[in-house]
C-alpha cells in the first residue's frame, strides 16, 4: 500500500511539474512577442516552443488546442507591442508557419500520448503481475500455516496413539508368545483346534497394529520435516551398504497383496553397487510406490503391467516404478507430492504415502522423480547415490547379544507402558518402573543404586526426560550415559534439540521386542565394556 502512495504522489508531481512548464514556455513567449512587436519585427514561428511544450506534456488533445491558439496568441502578443495585426495576418508565410507548428504539435502530442499509453500498460502489468506474485505468496503463507497446524496436530494424534499402543501391540506380542508356548508343550485335545483359531485371531490383531503402527509412523516422519544434516545423523546406525535389488524383491513380498490377477509384473534389476542408507526406509518407498501404481489400475480398467527397473548411470543408481496405467494429469501432477493431497477413496489412502517417500529419498541425499502422461501411464525413478567405499565401512560390527539378566531402570509416566515394558522385559532382566519422575530421581542420584540401562520417556507432566537426565548428569554423570529416551513423537523445542544430541540412544514408540533388544545389546555391550576396562586398570 505503501508503494503505491508513494507511486500516485510520484506521478500527481511529475504532472504538476508538466504543467508549470507548459504555463512558463506560454508566459516567456508572449513577453518575448511582445518585445518583438515592439521593434517591428514579426517573428511568427516563435510559438513553436510553448506548443511542442504543450504537446509532449499534455498529449494531443492539448496539442490541436495549441495548434488551434498558436496564430491569434501570436497576432495578439504582437499587436501589444505595437506591430499592426494586418501586417502579420497577411505576411505570406504566417499561416504556412502557424500549419506546421500545429503539425509538429500534433506529431509531439501523439507521440506523447502513445508513450503515456505504454508507460500506463507496463505499470498495468507489473502491478497485476506484482498481484499474482502477492495471491501466490499468501497462498504459499496459508497452505504452510495449514500444514504447520496439521503437522502440529499430527505429532499430538502421533503421541496419544503411541502410548496405548504400545501395550496394546506388546501384550498381544506376549499373548502369542504364551499361546503358542501352550500349544507346543500342552497335549493334543480337543481344543487344538480352537487355540489355532485364537493363534491366528492374535496374529490377525498383531498386524493390524502393526499397519496402525506404520501410519503412526508416516504421521510422524511426516511431521519430522528432515535437516539434511540431522537427518543423516539420526540415520547414522543404519547408514550401512544397502543391496537395492534385495530391498525391491523385500518390498514386492510385502506389497504382493495388491498384485491383483489382473496385473503382470515384469522385473530388469541390473547389477549396480549398493546405496547408503536405511534398507527398511528405502523398503518404504518402494511398497509405497508399488501398491500406488496398482491401485492405479483397477479390475474394471482391464489388464496392467507394472514394471520395476534398477540401473546404475555413473555414480548414481536409479530404481524405477513403471505402471501403464491412466497416468496424472498436469493439475494432478502439480499436488501429487502435497502431504495429505490424495485422489482414492476415504479409507483407502491417507495422503502421506507419496510425502513421505520424497521425505525418505531426501533423507538419502536422492531425489524422486516423476514423469508422467495423462492415459499413457505413469514412472517414479528414486535416485540415489552410490555407497562411496572409501567412507563407508562394508560390514556393521553388531552389538553382542543379550547375556545374563540386566538392572533397568523404566521412567514413564503412563501406567499402561510401564506395565507393557515390565512383562516384556521379564522375567530375563530385574526391572524397576516408575511413574513419577521426582521419585525416579530419587533412586537415579542414590550412590549406592545401580542400573544397566535407563528408558526414559521424553514428555512427562511434572519433568521431562531431558530435564531429569541433566539432573542426574551433575551427580552421576556414568549413569547418565546409560539413559535411552523413548518418545511418542510429540516434542517441545527443548526436547527436539536436545534429542539432536542424542539420536544414537532414542527408540520411538510404540515399543516392542525388536526395538527394545537395540537398547538392550547396547547395555549388554556397554556393560562388558565397563568390565574389561575395570580389569584392565586393576
Amino acid at each position: 500500500m505503501d508503494g503505491q502512495d508513494g507511486k500516485l504522489s510520484a506521478d500527481v508531481g511529475a504532472t504538476v511539474r508538466g504543467h508549470r512548464i507548459v504555463l512558463v514556455a506560454w508566459i516567456l513567449t508572449a513577453v518575448a512577442l511582445v518585445a518583438l512587436g515592439s521593434r517591428g519585427v514579426p517573428a511568427g514561428m516563435l510559438t513553436i516552443v510553448p506548443v511542442v511544450a504543450t504537446s509532449w506534456f499534455l498529449g494531443l488533445r492539448a496539442s490541436a488546442y495549441a495548434g488551434l491558439a498558436s496564430l491569434p496568441f501570436t497576432a495578439a502578443m504582437l499587436a501589444l507591442g505595437g506591430y499592426p495585426p494586418a501586417d502579420f495576418l497577411f505576411e505570406p508565410s504566417t499561416v504556412f508557419g502557424h500549419l506546421a507548428t500545429a503539425g509538429i504539435g500534433l506529431l509531439f502530442g501523439y507521440s506523447s500520448d502513445l508513450r503515456r499509453r505504454l508507460v500506463l500498460e507496463t505499470q498495468r502489468r507489473a502491478q497485476s503481475e506484482r498481484a499474482a506474485v502477492q495471491a501466490e505468496m499468501e497462498a504459499q503463507l496459508l497452505r504452510t500455516n495449514r500444514l504447520a497446524t496439521v503437522g502440529t496436530l499430527a505429532a499430538g494424534v502421533a503421541h496419544e496413539i503411541n502410548n496405548p499402543l504400545t501395550f496394546v501391540l506388546g501384550n498381544l506380542e506376549l499373548a502369542s508368545e504364551d499361546l503358542d508356548e501352550l500349544t507346543r508343550s500342552g497335549p493334543k485335545d480337543a481344543n487344538a483346534e480352537a487355540l489355532d483359531a485364537v493363534a491366528g485371531s492374535l496374529r490377525e490383531a498383531i498386524e493390524g497394529a502393526e499397519r496402525i503402527k506404520d501410519i503412526v509412523s508416516e504421521l510422524k516422519l511426516f511431521v519430522r520435516q528432515p535437516r539434511s544434516q540431522d537427518s543423516l545423523q539420526g540415520m547414522r546406525l543404519s547408514q550401512v551398504p544397502v543391496d537395492l535389488a534385495e530391498v525391491l524383491r523385500s518390498a514386492l513380498k510385502l506389497s504382493r497383496h495388491e498384485l491383483a490377477e489382473h496385473l503382470t509384473l515384469e522385473c530388469r534389476l541390473d547389477e549396480v553397487p549398493p546405496v547408503r542408507g536405511d534398507a527398511g526406509k528405502l523398503a518404504q518407498v518402494f511398497v509405497n510406490l508399488i501398491v500406488n501404481a496398482a491401485q492405479a489400475m483397477p479390475p474394471e480398467r482391464g489388464p496392467g503391467n507394472i514394471t520395476l527397473e534398477l540401473s546404475a548411470e555413473g555414480d548414481q543408481v536409479i530404481a524405477s516404478v513403471i505402471d501403464d496405467g491412466p497416468g496424472m494429469s498436469e493439475a494432478l501432477r502439480a499436488q501429487v507430492f502435497e502431504p495429505f493431497f490424495t485422489t482414492k477413496d476415504v479409507g483407502v489412502g491417507t495422503g502421506l504415502g507419496l510425502a513421505v517417500c520424497e521425505s525418505i529419498t531426501r533423507e538419502h541425499g536422492g531425489r524422486l522423480e516423476l514423469d508422467t502422461r495423462e492415459g499413457e501411464g505413469t514412472i517414479f525413478r528414486l535416485v540415489l547415490p552410490a555407497a562411496d567405499d572409501t567412507s563407508l565401512p562394508s560390514t556393521m560390527s553388531l552389538a553382542p547379544s543379550v547375556e545374563g539378566s540386566l538392572r533397568v531402570l523404566v521412567l514413564d509416566d503412563d501406567d499402561g507402558v510401564r506395565r507393557t515394558l515390565t512383562r516384556l522385559l521379564e522375567p530375563e532382566h530385574e526391572i524397576l518402573a516408575h511413574g513419577d519422575p521426582r521419585a525416579a530421581l530419587a533412586v537415579l542420584t542414590d550412590p549406592e543404586r545401580d542400573f544397566d540401562l535407563v528408558l526414559c520417556d521424553l514428555m512427562m507432566p511434572q519433568l521431562t526426560g531431558d530435564q531429569v537426565h541433566a539432573e542426574v548428569a551433575g551427580v552421576r554423570p556414568e549413569l547418565a550415559e546409560k539413559f535411552w529416551f523413548v518418545t511418542g513423537g510429540a516434542l517441545n523445542h527443548a526436547t527436539e534439540s536436545f534429542l539432536r544430541t542424542h539420536r544414537r540412544r532414542r527408540i520411538d514408540k510404540p515399543l516392542t521386542r525388536d526395538s527394545l533388544a537395540v537398547a538392550l545389546r547396547w547395555a549388554e555391550s556397554h556393560r562388558q565394556r565397563l568390565a574389561t576396562n575395570a580389569r584392565l586398570s586393576a
